[in-house]
């Protein structure tokens, strides 16, 4: 008779609803959709209908979505939560049916159904490890989400295990669902591990301004990603001394004006090869010929990147850059490279103790602008300290109150952070 039967009606008089809620990041995700067509099918085969959500990892959109499925009173819902969901979200999922899934969120409750991420890429990670691999890349999504923390951890656990160095894996973390993500973050690993390959435990880095603010970072990450050698050039010779003396057995280091060129100087260290990597961090108002002696210092097949300050034309020589298979270029580190730099200060792979911290309250930050003339190169690090309960120190770390000029051997810290992060020399926020 074309009959069909008004279930919201029913709802009101007690009955309960067959609809099952399915909430997800992303549709287009081809890993969801399958996901999304088992359950319907598995749903149907038992009377009950999925219902889609799609969040797109937004909590405002989360929350609002529950709230629908809410108001419609599903007779359950499962969900793949964002990496921080809405205390809202919490408290409307204690008054339905759920189960997390993939991702797992402690404010949710502990219905989950999922893989073992830490396991599956430990498992694969130690595999590759197994197979004598001593460079190993990942893409996988942000740490923020349980995921992709979770499987970070994994791959980070095994090359430790095996004893290979931090640096043996590689990664680049993004969007889970992002297309465009994986063609850049596989491109980035590959361009990163060959650099690797020349600046690792078999290779020459030359720092072109060794004792300034870049140089100096240079430097000392240089020598905890195990370059063999690091050659640095640099005019004031009592501050290359004390460079040097930060690792006299790695380090060498030479005056920009010396008789010797830099390019012969190198050369003669190396065998005649020359340097494997050149990091430009020449300062402000330096001639092009210094960089250009640099760029001379090059073994075939190097990489020259300049991070200084030297500015106008500079006539490079392109039939020798070509012939000998070099590369220039001007990239500094990204976001993420950027925070493994981080992690590598806060697992103490990085050594920052050469660092002197002259410490300013906010209100005297006129004269932290004034002293910084008087700053010891690369070796100054100057902290600006709004609220003086928010400069902390880790395991020990020297934490000098704020409003004082203290000179201490330390790393300078985030706020609210108890992790070294190496922070370039001038007025810096703590």
């Amino acid at each position: 008779m074309g009959y069909v039967g008004n279930r919201a009606a029913r709802m009101t008089r007690g009955a309960s609803s067959s609809v099952v809620g399915l909430v997800i990041p992303d549709i287009l995700n081809s890993f969801y959709s399958t996901v999304a067509h088992e359950l319907s099918r598995n749903m149907e085969s038992r009377g009950h209908q999925l219902m889609l959500s799609e969040t797109g990892d937004d909590r405002s959109r989360e929350l609002r979505q529950l709230k629908e499925l809410s108001a419609g009173r599903v007779a359950g819902v499962i969900i793949v939560p964002s990496a921080r969901p809405h205390p809202d979200s919490a408290k409307l999922l204690k008054t339905l049916p759920h189960i997390q899934l993939l991702r797992r969120h402690p404010s949710l409750g502990t219905q989950w159904f999922g893989i073992d991420d830490f396991r599956a890429l430990h498992e694969a990670t130690a595999h590759l490890v197994g197979l004598g691999h001593t460079r190993i890349g990942y893409v996988g999504g942000p740490r923020e989400l349980p995921t992709g923390a979770e499987r970070l951890r994994g791959f980070r656990a095994a090359p430790t295990e095996a004893g290979l160095p931090e640096e043996a894996g590689v990664t680049a973390l993004g969007a889970p669902s992002a297309v465009d993500h994986g063609r850049v973050a596989v491109r980035q690993l590959l361009e990163r591990l060959c650099d690797a390959a020349v600046s690792g435990p078999s290779g020459t880095v030359l720092i072109n301004g060794i004792s300034g603010t870049l140089g100096l970072g240079v430097a000392l990450f240089a020598l905890a990603l195990g370059a063999r050698k690091v050659l640095g050039t640099g005019r004031d010779r009592d501050l290359l001394a004390r460079v040097r003396a930060i690792a006299p057995g790695r380090i060498e280091v030479h005056g920009l004006d010396d008789e010797v060129s830099v390019g012969e100087w190198t050369r003669s260290l190396t065998g005649g090869a020359g340097a494997d990597l050149v990091i430009d961090a020449l300062g402000p108002g330096a001639p092009h010929e210094t960089m250009l002696a640099a760029v001379d210092a090059l073994a075939r097949g190097g990489h020259h990147v300049n991070i200084g300050a030297v500015a106008g034309d500079v006539p490079v020589h392109l039939h020798k850059v070509m012939d000998n298979d070099m590369r220039l270029s001007s990239a500094w580190f990204t976001t993420a490279e950027g925070q493994e730099m981080a992690d590598l200060a806060e697992s103490g792979t990085v050594d920052l103790s050469v660092f002197e911290h002259e410490v300013f309250k906010l209100n005297d930050i006129n004269t932290a602008l004034a002293v910084l003339k008087n700053r010891n190169a690369g070796f100054s690090n100057y902290v600006i300290c709004p609220r003086p309960d928010l400069f902390l120190a880790g395991p020990g770390l020297y934490s000098p109150p704020c409003g004082g000029d203290h000179r201490q051997s330390s790393a300078s810290l985030t706020p609210g952070s108890t992790a070294p992060v190496p922070r370039p020399s001038g007025p810096a926020p703590c």
